[in-house]
Parts: structure tokens; sequence; C-alpha cells
């Protein structure tokens, strides 16, 4: 392409950008004349006018004869299509917020632990309360209140 910028003048600007950015020159080139250039590229290359080794040469034209409209249109579809992909897994990725939901359970997550040390220590104190009380003076107070009430006497084993 270098070699048939110096030849043509009229398409200079658009060769130039396909040297500089071939896939940003064909997503903006959306009437494909870049298939006119290959084809005068072709034909410059047939007439001699862009001097290449037999080799390079072969291999030059089958390559340009590969670049044509069908080759072009399924390139930008498979594009389109990977881009299209793309940009919904990147919308998938955002409402995620799996940083969020990570803050989130974390908090969660010590809430919970503040709660089982309150109803751990809750257990504690209630069992210390448990270990206070005195069941056989309860008993003789149970017994003496009900001889006092009833003139009975009463014993609770």
């Amino acid at each position: 392409m270098r070699k048939y910028t110096k030849i043509v003048l009229e398409d200079e600007y658009l060769l130039q950008k396909y040297l500089e950015s071939p896939l940003n020159a064909l997503l903006k080139d959306n009437e494909l004349r870049i298939i006119s250039l290959l084809k005068g590229i072709e034909k410059n290359i047939s007439n001699d006018s862009i001097e290449l080794k037999d080799k390079k040469r072969k291999k030059t034209l089958a390559k340009i004869k590969e670049l044509d409209k069908d080759f072009f249109d399924d390139f930008l579809k498979k594009y389109n299509d990977i881009k299209e992909k793309l940009n919904e897994t990147n919308k998938k990725i955002n409402k995620m917020d799996i940083k969020g939901k990570i803050l989130n359970k974390e908090k969660e997550l010590e809430e919970l632990n503040i709660n089982i040390e309150k109803i751990e220590n809750d257990i504690e104190n209630l069992k210390n309360e448990i270990e206070k009380i005195d069941i056989d003076e309860i008993k003789k107070d149970i017994e003496n209140n009900i001889e006092n009430i009833f003139n009975i006497e009463v014993e609770i084993s």
C-alpha cells in the first residue's frame, strides 16, 4: 500500500488511514472504498507500476483476490457481533457490582458476629444467675411461707 500511495493521489488520505490503523479505517469506510483501492493496487502490480519480486508479486496478488466485498462484509459482521457480546458482558459485569455485594456481606457478617457475642454474654450471665440460686434456701422459704399462712407443717423434697 505504501508504494501505491505514491502512485495514486486521489485516495491518498484513505490509503494513509488504512496504513495508520487498518481496523479504524475499515470501520469508518462505510462504502468499502478499500475494495477499489485494492483493485487499483492489483492492476498496478499486474502492469508492473508497482515493482515486486515474482514470489512477493504472486503472494500479494493472491491475498488481494481474497480481500473481496464478501471478506470485508463477513469481517465487519464478526467484528460487530464480538463488539456487541463484549458490551453485553461489560453491562453484566457492571450490574453485578461484586465489590458492593462483598462489602454488604462483610457488614452482615460483622453484625452476625456482634449478635453471637451478645448471645454468648447473655448465656454466660444466665449461667451465673443459675449458679447463684440456692434451691435448698428456696425450699425452706416456701415451707416457711406455707406453714405461716396455713399453719401446716410441710416438707418439700
